[in-house]
């Protein structure tokens, strides 16, 4: 065995010698802990795991190690998963995926069956698909079939569908012509079939994939399923859109090649000017686990410029047909001023003295173009705070405006710098597009919006060419996503490939853990299996979330604008200040109505009496006068409403009677208890002699209260308009 100081590494030949000693107590290890590991250790742990022998052995011991654990919880004749069972078939599903029918039956089969023979349904219905993978082997047919299919659990839509997109992508990433044709017949007679309006839109985006991350590589192939995309343009919106789009693309390439590469390079430089492709994220500080997956040893930025040069570098030689050497200044020059038409050929040629000495026949290589991978600049948010006086912002002589400690912040990370970039605009249609990326929960999305409009508020000449577009990445299911959710269901991309990948692949075993004993040497690769553009590496839970990153990034080009509203709020402290709160998700008012939140509602006293009014869409104001109240709640997002945040109305729906809403109990059922409007604007004051009320605005409370009113907020550069906030998607469907 060989050793750097007293540290063993493993030789990949010695590895069922070493098995029993060394390995097998590292997965006893594990479990302890409920198969975890110190956060440090983890990459460790999925370096090994490219090694088919050690990927073989964990399968085994996971399988045979949880056994144990699922006996004793045998309670007349039922058996319930352990809790970590989830994390167990998580990487179960990952080996399975990655590498097929290799493994020998004896080292998975039995311990498979005695799990079946538990019949935890839960278990068993994810553990059958993992069976299929390990037994059946994978053609392109039955992979761009899981790609498209729902797969009947969470765990499996969590993991399935990036799982499969990344085996697909670092096949092509190094096959042959002649090896990649199987794949390209399958997704031919695929798109020859009738697939539904989600499939349609799925296979597009796979085919825009390969497009632009396998430049010139596949196109004569994606030119024979021309015929067959251009059936798709009779399929209504988005479906028609994108295949008259990626059909032009595949035009263009043929002609081209490297042509939507460069497409994909110029939508991205254009939507972050202040940055030069470093994207800020902002993240909750008690989510510290979240900073662990976006950094990894293996993952090499490759940043726009750097794309740019290569583009360049293989356009002078493949379509102008040239080794003269240039320098990078006339790189430059040529791609600045290059569009892909004849005319622009020419023009290039005759400027620089161009003649051809590249044989017709000679192939030029296209590796260097790599995807491009942003540089992420992180940023911890404290949301630990309480509103209080001291966050309030006059705006006249008695209105404020709440003002979270973020704008400060956001400040010094990016908005100064996007000013900066701004005020060098000479064209004064330029317009500034700054993303945000944003990891977390509503609470966090609202605390950032709040300090986005104060800062519009302070900076307004300055931000006056300045809009702000908010990738979001939900990082964890128990908390409140109903903006993520939102999104989910309009758009089948985000919801395969975004709204859970964060979830399911951090909940992967082996978990984070940082009193985990457990500790794997590390196996020698003498030859590296995997690209370090995590565009194309292993499938590791790290790259598999920087994967979902950075495909998030680089292709949802389209947005949800998000009406956002005001709460002013009438304190019972000081009745004459007047409190404005913008906010975008939810108001609640006990209970009943809000489901899962983040912090408890305080419940409206016995003795509340109330003074409400509501503005209807399309009809007059309503007012109820001595209203006895349980419960209200206000949704511009979320609830079993349909309503849509970019509708111009919110859904307010309230009672005066004690129930409980459950999975089973449904509104429908107390249809007759509950007094539900379409509105444009609401006010509740609490009567004269009545006690205060508290509310529940984006998942924060605000109280005691004497009143409070929604209204509109408006755009401070468009006084007649509401202000909206972009949040960013691949392709909403209506």
């Amino acid at each position: 065995m060989l050793k750097i100081g007293s540290l063993p590494i493993i030789e990949p030949d010695k590895i069922d010698d070493v098995a029993s000693t060394l390995l097998k107590p590292q997965f006893v290890a594990m479990k302890t802990k409920n198969f975890s590991i110190a956060p440090g250790l983890l990459q460790s742990f999925w370096n090994n795991m490219r090694n088919q022998k050690f990927a073989e052995l964990a399968l085994s011991q996971f399988l045979s190690l949880c056994i144990g654990d699922i006996e004793k919880t045998k309670t007349k004749e039922v058996y319930t998963a352990p809790p970590y069972m989830n994390s167990i078939l998580s990487v179960l599903l990952n080996i399975a995926i990655t590498y097929g029918c290799v493994f020998s039956k004896d080292s998975y089969a039995p311990y498979i069956e005695k799990i079946f023979a538990f019949n935890i349904p839960e278990v068993t219905i994810v553990l059958a698909k993992i069976q299929y993978y390990l037994t059946t082997k994978l053609t392109f047919r039955n992979m761009i079939d899981g790609l498209l299919s729902d797969q009947k659990s969470k765990l499996l839509n969590e993991l399935t569908w990036s799982l499969l997109m990344l085996k697909m992508l670092r096949f092509l990433n190094t096959a042959s012509q002649e090896e990649a044709q199987p794949l390209f017949d399958d997704l031919k007679a695929k798109l020859d079939c009738s697939v539904n309006f989600t499939e349609s839109i799925i296979i597009l985006h796979f085919i825009q994939l390969i497009l632009t991350c396998f430049p010139g590589k596949y196109t004569t192939y994606l030119d024979r399923c021309l015929p067959f995309i251009v059936t798709f343009l009779a399929k209504p919106m988005p479906v028609s859109k994108m295949a008259h789009d990626i059909g032009a693309e595949i035009k263009r390439e043929l002609q081209y090649p490297g042509a939507a590469y460069y497409q994909r390079l110029q939508d991205i430089s254009s939507m972050n000017i202040a940055f030069d492709g470093a994207i800020p994220v902002l993240f909750d500080q008690r989510a510290s686990i979240f900073t662990n997956y976006c950094y990894s040893l293996s993952t090499k930025f490759q940043n726009i410029q750097a794309c740019y040069i290569n583009f360049a570098k293989f356009f002078v030689q493949n379509t102008l047909r040239t080794s003269k050497d240039f320098s990078i200044d006339r790189l430059v020059n040529i791609i600045n001023t290059l569009s892909f038409d004849e005319e622009s050929i020419t023009s290039i040629k005759t400027k620089y003295k161009i003649k051809e000495d590249i044989p017709p026949e000679q192939v030029i290589s296209s590796k260097a173009m790599q995807p491009l991978v942003f540089p992420l600049n992180m940023c911890r948010l404290s949301l630990n705070f309480q509103p209080n006086a001291a966050m309030l912002t006059p705006l006249d002589a008695n209105t404020y405006m709440f003002m979270t400690p973020i704008p400060a912040l956001l400040n010094r990370t990016f908005v100064d710098a996007t000013i900066a970039r701004a005020a060098q605009l000479t064209d004064e249609t330029s317009i500034v597009n700054q993303p945000l990326f944003i990891a977390g929960d509503d609470l966090i999305v609202s605390s950032v919006l709040q300090g986005i409009v104060c800062t519009l508020l302070d900076k307004s000449k300055q931000l006056s060419r300045v809009f702000f577009t908010v990738y979001l990445l939900p990082i964890d299911d128990s908390s409140v996503n109903e903006l993520a959710n939102s999104i989910a269901k309009r758009d089948p991309i985000y919801a395969s490939f975004v709204r859970s990948a964060f979830t399911g692949a951090a909940g992967t075993a082996p978990t984070h853990n940082e009193e985990s004993t457990a500790d794997f040497p590390p196996i020698l690769e003498k030859t590296s299996s995997t690209s370090n553009n995590i565009w194309f590496s292993d499938p590791s839970p790290l790259n598999t979330i920087q994967f979902a990153i950075q495909h998030f990034l680089a292709f949802a080009r389209n947005a949800v604008m998000v009406n956002i509203w005001t709460a002013e709020l009438v304190t019972d402290a000081d009745p004459l200040k007047t409190i404005i709160v913008p906010w975008m998700t939810s108001i609640h008012i006990g209970d009943i109505f809000a489901g899962q939140t983040i912090t408890k509602i305080p419940e409206v006293s016995p003795k509340s009496v109330f003074r409400m009014s509501v503005t209807e869409v399309m009809r007059g104001t309503e007012t109820y006068d001595k209203a006895k109240l349980t419960s209200l709640s206000v949704w511009n997002v979320g609830g079993d409403s349909n309503i849509k945040p970019s509708d111009n109305w919110v859904f307010i729906e309230w009672t005066k009677k004690n129930f409980e809403l459950t999975e089973t109990n449904r509104r429908p059922k107390f249809a007759d208890k509950i007094t539900s409007k379409l509105v444009t604007e609401w006010k509740l004051e609490a009567s004269e002699k009545s006690p205060p009320f508290s509310v529940l605005i984006d998942q924060r409370v605000y109280g005691p209260l004497k009143s409070i009113r929604v209204t509109k907020m408006q755009d401070p550069y468009q006084p007649n308009e509401q202000l909206k906030l972009r949040l960013a998607t691949f392709q909403i469907c209506n």
